[in-house]
């Protein structure tokens, strides 16, 4: 990735990637209850959102416009808070103004807090991403102490934008490009397993011309925030507001994304409505978000409040799975309400032409529920090699013939290469959970693709064998590669590193899948079925499956409860693990290519044929047919029941919301 600066942070301990549930803030109590204030900063500043005047930086800086701070001479003072004072200032080396925020004079003098400082300063530098407010060094003055140099930005926080629009709210088609490009930043720093933990209107700063937001404080002003409350031995005030902060930080308890993806829920509320969910006394708002459901916006239709309320779900589980999926969903129940489009009988399948949307046209969610099968993609005489969804994402991987890697996401009506010509040169594909990664696979490397920036950070080399399938496993950190020597190498994501191996009874598995739940790892292939119990250590029994022939496709249902197999003998077979014997088994005119688990015991059968099978995973009754537009090369199916299939002559076409469109028994 490309940085915006040459600088180099200053010597510090080596920090990996910050654990998702990592540092997780501490209840507030009553003392630590505020409520956000505006805050006194210039236009264009990009100074720290989370400093509240008044509350302990001094009010006139010690520093005078022209002093020089190392290579940075002071131009503007933008403000003072809490956590210190932030300058404008012009990098003389480099020719551009950059803002310089200095730490509590406090903080710089206190060893071990800065070493905390330093690290979370090596995690956040290394965060290279478009709407991410780049934090390009962390240095030392003599006089001073610590500063941090970050991106100077030409606009304002969003708070300070959304008050002037006080006769008529921004358009939806501007409030929904702004939530989508912080999403990306958010998923972008949730792949490489960072949260943010303060997501609100003043630490998302907006260009005077609309056209970009960039997001700043990942993180730091928490961990300042945490150093401070621990050099002073005095409960601080909490940094942000209680207005933006999810249930699980309200109650202290550990985050994840999805904590943050609450967080952008309410952001997203305010710049409709121009206030938060909930108001009123701290207190009351950190109870509200802990205990009642968000009230709808009244002049919005249900689409649009059952969008945010999903976002804003007391339960993580129950929030979508990435930020872009939930700006996804609001966007399309905002495009419904602009337009009321005219009704379609309900059995209707009509074939997309083979071309791509024309650029003007509004972009259309590839899991509209109309009926109509789009075509985002069309590459001539390059059919797909593989097609897979992450085993909890909506966003679709197409490998084509070339080794060019693909890449449509929930939001978007398009793909978007993400390597070209070349870059992969088999057919192993495999997406991580979240979609964050995917993995392509070669004969001897195998490439590991940060999806997000279209870069490949790792490769994985077999030098003396060649690698014969891989998978990813559930918690997204290692991939299991299977080699022509019966290896079964399990290696880290981050390093490229093999942490573990471990020698199989066939000389060369066919392919592998793994259970949701982490539980299970299947060999398949030619020779049958093979299943070993994952441990923590590694394996604690291999068992095989016996009656099982050879095996062309397996997949575990989502629940982990079945393995759903399709046999070289055209049989479908839904297996039990568990009790190592078969529950049913589903015999088609047609083969069985491939099952894939919708819901409950619903399993979608796709064969030969022009049309998917939704049958019952213990009767092996078929319940509907879900007409396809042409007999695809590849199947692949979403956790929502998105369908994707390719066809020989290039194209993609994806599908309404098959659970929608198939009844439930």
């Amino acid at each position: 990735m490309n940085s915006d600066s040459t600088e180099h942070p200053p010597a510090a301990p080596p920090a990996a990637s910050v654990p998702a549930e990592a540092s997780a803030p501490r209840a507030p109590s009553s003392a630590e209850e505020t409520v956000e204030t505006p805050r006194a900063v210039s236009s264009g500043s990009s100074a720290d959102a989370t400093t509240q005047p008044g509350r302990g930086g001094a009010a006139d800086p010690p520093l005078q416009i022209g002093t020089l701070l190392g290579d940075y001479r002071l131009e503007a003072h933008i403000g003072s808070g809490a956590f210190g004072n932030v300058w404008r200032a012009f990098s003389v080396p480099e020719n551009r103004s950059v803002a310089l925020k200095l730490l509590p004079r406090a903080l710089s003098d206190d060893a071990d807090e800065m070493q905390r400082v330093q690290r979370c300063f090596q995690t956040i530098h290394e965060l290279h991403h478009e709407h991410i407010c780049p934090v390009y060094r962390l240095a030392r003055d003599e006089r001073m102490g610590y500063y941090l140099v970050m991106r100077f930005i030409e606009g304002a926080p969003l708070n300070q934008w959304r008050a002037t629009l006080t006769d008529a709210p921004p358009p939806n088609e501007h409030i929904v490009e702004i939530l989508r490009m912080i999403a990306r930043a958010l998923d972008y720093a949730h792949a490489h397993r960072v949260l943010h933990r303060d997501v609100k209107p003043a630490n998302i700063l907006r260009t005077h011309d609309g056209r970009d937001v960039q997001v700043v404080d990942f993180g730091l002003a928490e961990q300042i925030h945490s150093s401070m409350s621990r050099v002073s031995n005095a409960a601080l005030a909490t940094a942000g507001t209680p207005a933006y902060m999810s249930p699980e930080a309200c109650r202290g308890a550990p985050q994840d994304a999805r904590s943050d993806q609450y967080s952008l829920a309410c952001v997203s509320h305010y710049l409709l409505t121009g206030r938060p969910p909930f108001d009123g006394a701290p207190w009351v708002v950190l109870n509200c978000h802990r205990e009642t459901p968000p009230p709808p916006i009244p002049e919005m239709p249900d689409a649009v409040n059952q969008a945010l309320a999903r976002g804003l779900a007391k339960i993580p589980q129950d929030r979508f799975p990435r930020c872009a999926e939930f700006v996804a969903a609001l966007n399309l129940a905002l495009m419904s309400r602009r337009r009321s489009p005219p009704p379609q009988k309900a059995s209707a399948v009509v074939t997309a032409p083979a071309v791509a949307a024309p650029a003007a046209a509004a972009p259309r969610l590839p899991h509209a529920r109309d009926g109509i099968w789009l075509a985002p993609s069309q590459v001539a005489g390059l059919p797909a090699r593989a097609l897979e969804f992450g085993a909890q994402s909506e966003t679709l991987f197409a490998l084509r013939t070339n080794g060019i890697l693909e890449l449509l996401e929930p939001e978007s009506s398009a793909f978007r290469t993400l390597l070209g010509p070349g870059a992969a040169r088999d057919e192993h594909l495999a997406p991580t959970p979240h979609g964050g990664f995917v993995i392509v696979g070669g004969r001897n490397d195998a490439l590991v693709v940060d999806a997000t920036v279209g870069r490949t950070v790792v490769r994985i080399a077999f030098d003396d064998e060649w690698l014969t399938c891989l998978c990813t496993l559930p918690g997204g950190r290692e991939v299991c590669c299977a080699t022509s020597e019966g290896r079964l190498a399990f290696v880290n994501l981050a390093s490229g590193e093999v942490r573990r191996t471990l020698r199989t009874a066939w000389e060369a598995p066919g392919r592998l899948c793994v259970s949701p739940n982490g539980r299970w790892l299947a060999e398949f292939g030619a020779a049958g079925l093979r299943l070993h119990v994952l441990t923590a250590t590694l394996f604690s029994r291999t068992q095989s499956a016996p009656g099982i022939g050879a095996v062309r496709f397996a997949e575990f249902s989502r629940d982990s409860r079945f393995l759903l197999l399709s046999l070289s003998d055209g049989r479908g077979v839904v297996y039990d693990p568990a009790r190592g014997k078969s529950v049913s088994t589903l015999q088609s005119q047609r083969r069985v290519r491939m099952m894939r688990h919708l819901d409950g015991n619903r399993l979608a059968c796709i064969g030969d044929g022009d049309a998917i099978n939704v049958v019952d995973a213990e009767t092996a009754r078929i319940s509907h047919v879900f007409p396809l537009p042409a007999c695809p090369a590849h199947v692949a199916v979403s956790p929502r029941g998105l369908v994707a299939i390719a066809l020989e002559d290039g194209r993609i076409l994806v599908s309404p919301d098959v659970n929608e469109a198939v009844p439930k028994s």
